[in-house]
């Protein structure tokens, strides 16, 4: 896991007391807190204790009804998303099921 893990350098974060609740959320401790972090969405799900999380924002790469339709309004912002890869129906699902197992019983979800 940690080859998929990459801190973003010149983070200028310090760690406070309250940082340190959360190595209760991750299953193996070896993730920097206060970090900002890039890596894959599901192995980060993956990586989470069960309903340790109380907001999950979820933006999926999915244009499967929205190029069936032509509005003509999607504007210069709607063309360059365009060009990101689509996410499969399969692999929103892995996340969706992710998110419910990882989101407390009255956590949220932003779609």
């Amino acid at each position: 896991m940690t080859e998929l893990l990459t801190p973003v350098k010149n983070s200028s974060l310090a760690v406070s007391p309250s940082d340190l609740l959360l190595s209760a959320i991750f299953k193996d401790n070896s993730l920097p807190l206060n970090t900002k972090l890039k890596m894959d969405g599901l192995t980060l799900l993956q990586s989470l204790e069960d309903f340790s999380v109380n907001v999950v924002f979820f933006d999926p790469q999915y244009r499967g009804v929205l190029e069936k339709m032509n509005y003509g309004n999607e504007g210069e912002r709607q063309i360059e998303r365009s060009k990101l890869p689509q996410m499969s129906e399969k692999t929103i699902i892995s996340f969706v099921r992710e998110i419910d197992r990882v989101l407390n019983k009255s956590g949220h979800l932003f779609l």
